[in-house]
């Protein structure tokens, strides 16, 4: 904006310094205003900042001007003048990490703080050492990989390149998953790293499991008080930050859920299937629930009671022996059945009983992370106490296990087609493991245990980095095979209500066409209306060899290519242990061969399309 000076009126100077107690009585002549409204129209902010200070500091009374420091001097004037800020950054491949931060930097502002929120795939990492104060939540993928808006700058600080941080003050917020090898390793390493580099770390690292949400909370609390002291934030009365920092509170969550009516449910396979696959439609209506495309609904189930008896059984504990579970005390049999993680085993698991049992094999296992992996798997926790028995007590054994965790499950529909219902695909997990029968917790509640009209405990799962483009008209890749298609059916909603909706391809498999080809008729509906533009389809057992969506990938190699050089978003939803692995081989054998790359550039094109979140993935 053009800035005068009016006879008059009190001189302003970049909207920074107000003159009006010094001149406010002074009127300037005709080349007087024209002088200063030339020099006023020059100057950059940092020099309109020192200018105004220097005239503050100038005795009009007719004392001699002091001499005019030296840049340096200046620049030094003008850091004193900025107030000292907090940056906020986070690395998070399904929100939860973006969350914490975000409820960080409420309450930071709530009590005066300057500070600023950044993406990491966002930040420029020449910036760093321009740092002062840093707070940094970021969570941990799979066995050990920084997550893919972390990627950039954590292979920066851990090269040669990081410059020296002595000036920087930090703390740093680990979340993870405990049932993995390197439980939040990401946040371990830039741990240490910051503080190899010279950096201050103002608070102890805290490491979070799955059920982060208070151990988060109270850790950027007592972090903003520190800050808050270090950088003299100015005081704020207790009603401003209860209202600043209560933004979720009648949210619901894991620990608050809502309580929705089960619509209807219905198997969507075939007679004659290997499989059960269950469409599951609930009531949201007036529940102030909203959800987006990519998000998961969280449900909140109980252990089953027979499962529970066995174990008390197995270790001779007394069903009604008292305990603590969290600030309550209750007795084990009901702790056991509703707080405690007992129909899977994690790595962690095993470490904390072997603090009670001597044994040379579960030592063995525990050495041996891929013998680890298959004696893991489909194993429950009597199966443990079967192999390993110990005398145990009741406060001994809940001192093993973890909190129970809430079952996630795609959701499969548009909250914009559907206000008041929220759709869901559930494959019923069955199995015999050891002599006993295994059933999955959240899908067998569904399948077996809740009829409709009966009510399931839900809440949103928010996974911002799941999401369809922002412009409808991009054109989407979408590779579901088995429930693994649930999200898509939702994108393929959401598009159909778009007035510019782009083209969009759909990969999905499964084992068999007549009995498993889940929602066949209505993505057949979706391609006769031109929502959909291309399906195709890959059933492993209806001919001799096996048949993946992967395999349908590189047949269409060519053609595929041409739509991500068009701006096509890949996405890609299901198993992570073989399928996910298995469709990015695949897509980076077709990127190299379409694109005539090498193995190098198909691999940083593949990076790319992943940092500008162009491929997106929610495996599980």
């Amino acid at each position: 904006m053009k800035k005068t000076v009016t006879p008059g009126h009190p001189v302003q100077i970049n909207d920074h310094t107000s003159m009006e107690k010094k001149l406010n009585d002074i009127l300037f002549d005709e080349k007087q205003q024209k002088l200063l409204n030339e020099l006023l129209e020059s100057l950059t902010p940092p020099q309109g900042i020192w200018l105004g200070g220097y005239l503050i500091g100038f005795n009009m009374s007719g004392t001699e001007p002091a001499t005019v420091p030296s840049e340096a001097a200046r620049e030094e004037q003008v850091t004193k003048t900025v107030t000292e800020k907090l940056k906020i950054l986070y690395g998070s491949r399904t929100g939860n990490s973006k969350g914490v931060a975000s409820e960080a930097h409420r309450f930071a502002t709530s009590l005066g703080i300057t500070s600023e929120l950044a993406d990491m795939n966002d930040y420029n990492k020449k910036n760093l050492k321009k740092e002062k104060n840093l707070l940094i939540v970021v969570s941990t993928d799979g066995e050990g990989d920084p997550p893919l808006p972390a990627e950039e700058l954590y292979n920066f600080l851990m090269s040669n390149k990081a410059p020296s941080l002595e000036n920087l003050q930090y703390a740093v917020l680990a979340l993870g998953d405990s049932s993995y090898q390197h439980y939040c390793k990401i946040g371990k390493d830039f741990d240490e790293r910051l503080r190899n580099l010279g950096a201050t770390p103002l608070f102890d690292r805290v490491d979070c499991d799955l059920d982060y949400q208070e151990d988060a909370q109270s850790w950027y609390e007592q972090v903003m008080e520190i800050f808050r002291d270090k950088l003299g934030a100015d005081e704020v009365d207790s009603a401003t930050i209860k209202a600043t920092t209560s933004p979720l509170a009648t949210e619901f969550s894991a620990k608050k859920p809502y309580e929705a009516v089960l619509l209807d449910k219905f198997i969507l396979n075939g007679r004659g299937s290997e499989k059960e696959t269950w469409h599951v439609e609930l009531s949201i209506e007036d529940s102030g629930l909203i959800y987006e495309p990519g998000d998961s609904i969280g449900i909140i189930t109980s252990n089953d009671e027979k499962l529970v008896d066995a174990i008390l059984e197995k270790t001779s504990i007394r069903s009604d022996t008292k305990i603590k579970a969290g600030q309550s005390e209750k007795s084990v049999r009901e702790a056991l059945i509703n707080d405690y993680e007992i129909s899977t085993l994690t790595r962690k698991v095993l470490e904390n009983y072997s603090r009670y049992l001597l044994h040379d094999r579960l030592d063995m296992i525990l050495d041996d992370q891929d013998y680890l992996n298959d004696f893991l798997y489909g194993r429950d926790l009597l199966d443990l106490l079967h192999e390993f028995s110990s005398i145990i007590s009741a406060n001994e054994l809940v001192s093993i296990l973890r909190n129970k965790q809430p079952r996630l499950y795609s959701v499969a529909s548009s909250y914009r087609a559907n206000p008041e219902e929220v759709h869901l695909t559930i494959c019923a997990v069955r199995y015999t493991r050891n002599g006993r029968i295994h059933n999955g917790l959240g899908s067998t509640l569904i399948a077996d245990k809740v009829a409709v009209d009966e009510k399931v405990a839900i809440y949103v799962d928010r996974n911002e980095s799941f999401r369809l483009p922002e412009d409808p008209s991009t054109p989407v890749i979408m590779v579901g095979p088995g429930t693994g298609v649930a999200p898509f059916r939702a994108f393929l909603q959401e598009r159909e209500l778009a007035e510019n909706h782009g083209k969009s391809w759909l990969f999905f498999g499964d084992q068999h066409f007549k009995t498993d080809f889940l929602y066949q008729i209505e993505f057949q509906k979706f391609l006769k209306k031109g929502v959909l533009t291309k399906m195709d389809v890959a059933f492993s057992r209806d001919q001799e060899y096996k048949v993946y969506v992967q395999h349908r990938l590189e047949e269409n190699g060519s053609e595929l290519f041409y739509w991500l050089e068009n701006g096509a978003y890949f996405y890609l939803c299901g198993d992570q242990h073989n399928m996910a692995k298995d469709v990015k081989t695949s897509l980076l054998r077709l990127i190299k061969k379409e694109g005539k790359m090498t193995n190098e550039e198909s691999e940083q094109y593949f990076q790319e399309l992943r940092k500008t979140r162009r491929f997106q993935e929610d495996v599980y």
